[in-house]
């Protein structure tokens, strides 16, 4: 797989999207538009678990549209 977008970054999406973030790193896309998509950009996603421990990973890459976008390889909603 190559390349991953992932819609929809609240509690569960925001969940998934960090501990991705944290393995596969520049292949994550977010969905996502204006203030959070600015929130994002700007601060990343901020994890705070005592199961998986406190965390902030900066996404490489969040988009507002996926037109223009090349083909996603998986996409999580």
């Amino acid at each position: 797989m190559k390349s991953v977008l992932i819609a929809g970054v609240g509690g569960i999406g925001g969940l998934i999207a960090g501990q991705m973030i944290r393995k596969y790193g520049d292949d994550i896309t977010l969905l996502a538009r204006g203030e959070r998509k600015r929130f994002l950009e700007e601060e990343g996603i901020v994890m705070r678990s005592d199961f998986y421990g406190d965390f902030t990973v900066k996404p490489a890459k969040v988009i507002s549209s996926c037109e223009g976008e090349e083909p996603f390889d998986l996409i999580l909603v």
